[in-house]
């Protein structure tokens, strides 16, 4: 969660720059000239909006991350329970699920924060809107992209997770048997 809070105040500032600068328009929310660097849009943000300034469809977020943790996780215990596949093809699997379904939440999070939709409308009323306007292609804009990266990133991440702990239990392991070692040689 913590986590979660300080990168999404960086992707606010970050969203805010290629927008302006990749489209050379002018957000409603600032004013702000292509020279303008990271300092002075966040003093800007912060001065205008105040720290909700700086997550303006944070809800959204945690209704992406949290399920989408949730369901990655125990899709690839499952996997590693009830397969032989290995490690890193359970983790790009699982990852690449969770981010499937949770597709349309990532899109109205990704329109919230860049201004797309208005932050007022929130989670259920924008999810309605997509919908309404765009159908399932508009829910489901980029998930390919998403798809491939989540089950990359996913996949890597996950098999190093599994191989830093066997390798930390491991040394623990090895520690605690040579202290025991060393505590049965001195009691002898």
């Amino acid at each position: 969660l913590l986590a979660s809070i300080t990168s999404y105040r960086d992707t606010i500032v970050r969203n805010t720059i290629e927008k302006t600068v990749s489209n050379g328009e002018m957000l409603a929310m600032t004013q702000l000239s292509k020279n303008q660097n990271i300092v002075s849009i966040s003093k800007h943000i912060w001065q205008s909006k105040g720290l909700k300034g700086f997550y303006p469809s944070y809800r959204a977020t945690l209704l992406r991350n949290v399920p989408s943790a949730i369901m990655r996780f125990t899709v690839y215990e499952e996997l590693k329970r009830r397969t032989q596949l290995p490690l890193l093809i359970n983790g790009a699997f699982s990852s690449c699920l969770s981010s499937i379904l949770i597709t349309p939440i990532d899109v109205l999070k990704t329109r919230l924060a860049t201004g797309i939709l208005p932050q007022q409308m929130g989670v259920g009323k924008g999810i309605m809107y997509i919908a309404k306007n765009e159908g399932m292609r508009g829910l489901y804009a980029g998930i390919q992209e998403r798809c491939l990266l989540s089950a990359l990133f996913g996949g890597i991440g996950l098999y190093t997770f599994e191989k830093s702990k066997h390798f930390l239990t491991r040394k623990a392991f090895e520690a605690k048997h040579r202290k025991e070692q060393e505590l049965s040689k001195t009691t002898f």
